[in-house]
C-alpha cells in the first residue's frame, strides 16, 4: 500500500485545476495516457467504480500490464464499503447526494454535495474514534466556517472547539451558528442535547506545544496567537523571538 501511494501521490494529491496549471496529466506514464484518453466518459466511470469489466471501444490502444496492475491494486486496497451508497437512491433529498438524508437541513445550508459527503463521513468517523478513545472534547483544526464543527456539536453532541486562522471565517461561522441554533434546538433536543460549540481565530505553528494549544482552546482564555477582531483577515502569528545577545569578547 505504501508503494502504491508513493507512486500515485503526485496525481492523488493534486487539485483539478493543477491538471491544467501544473501539467499533472504529464505525470501519468506516457504508455497509459493514450488508452485512457480513448475511453468514453461512461467507461471511465465504470473503471473508477470497479464494478465489472470496462467497455473498451474497438480499435483502442492496448492497455499496458502496468496500467492493468495499477487499476487492480487500487481496487484491492480501497477501504471496505468505500464505493457503496450510504442510503438507497429513493431516500436522497433533491437527488443531489445520499448524504443529504443523513444531515439535518439546517446543517447543510449552502453546502455542496462534496462538502456534505465530507461532513457526514468525517463526522461519523470522528464520533466513533472519539468514543473509542474516551475523549471529552473535539478540536477541529482548520475549521473554516464551522460546518464539520457544527455537525460534531449538534448532530453528535460533542463539546467542540473550531480553530481557524482566518478571522473572517470565524465571524461567518458564528453568524451561521446564531442562525441555525434556535431551529436545531426545537428539532433535535427532543432526542439529544446541543453540545457547546465555540470558534477561535488562531494561527497554530508546527512546533506549538500541547500546553500552548490548550491555552488557545480553553474557554475564556486569550493568547498572543488569537485575534478575534472582525476586521482582521487572519490571526496574527507570534513574533519571532529576539536574537540571542552576542557572546562576550574573549578574556586575554
Amino acid at each position: 500500500l505504501e508503494a502504491l501511494l508513493r507512486f500515485a501521490r503526485p496525481i492523488a494529491s493534486g487539485l483539478v485545476k493543477e491538471f491544467f496549471t501544473d501539467g499533472l496529466w504529464e505525470a501519468v506514464p506516457a504508455s497509459w495516457r493514450e488508452p485512457l484518453e480513448a475511453l468514453p466518459l461512461r467507461s471511465l466511470a465504470e473503471l473508477l467504480s470497479g464494478r465489472g469489466s470496462v467497455d473498451v471501444p474497438p480499435g483502442s490502444p492496448a492497455w499496458p500490464l502496468s496500467l492493468l496492475a495499477f487499476v487492480a491494486a487500487c481496487h484491492a486496497e480501497r477501504l471496505p464499503g468505500q464505493l457503496e451508497t450510504a442510503t438507497p437512491a429513493s431516500a436522497v433529498a433533491n437527488g443531489r447526494c445520499a448524504e443529504e438524508a443523513l444531515l439535518d437541513k439546517q446543517l447543510r445550508r449552502a453546502v455542496n454535495p462534496k462538502k456534505m459527503h465530507e461532513i457526514v463521513r468525517l463526522g461519523a468517523l470522528a464520533d466513533r474514534l472519539g468514543r473509542a478513545a474516551g475523549c471529552d472534547e473535539m478540536v477541529d483544526v482548520g475549521s473554516g466556517q464551522g460546518y464539520l464543527s457544527r455537525a460534531l456539536a449538534f448532530e453528535h453532541s460533542w463539546t467542540t472547539v473550531g480553530v481557524e486562522a482566518v478571522s473572517s471565517n470565524v465571524v461567518a461561522a458564528r453568524k451561521i451558528d446564531d442562525a441555525v441554533r434556535p431551529k436545531l434546538r426545537s428539532q433535535l433536543e427532543a432526542r439529544q442535547p446541543l453540545a457547546p460549540l465555540r470558534h477561535v481565530a488562531a494561527w497554530i505553528p508546527p512546533g506549538m506545544s500541547p500546553s500552548e494549544l490548550r491555552a488557545i482552546i480553553a474557554p475564556g482564555e486569550q493568547c498572543v496567537l488569537c485575534d478575534e477582531a472582525e476586521g482582521e483577515e487572519a490571526a496574527t502569528p507570534p513574533s519571532s523571538p529576539p536574537p540571542p545577545p552576542p557572546p562576550p569578547p574573549p578574556r586575554l
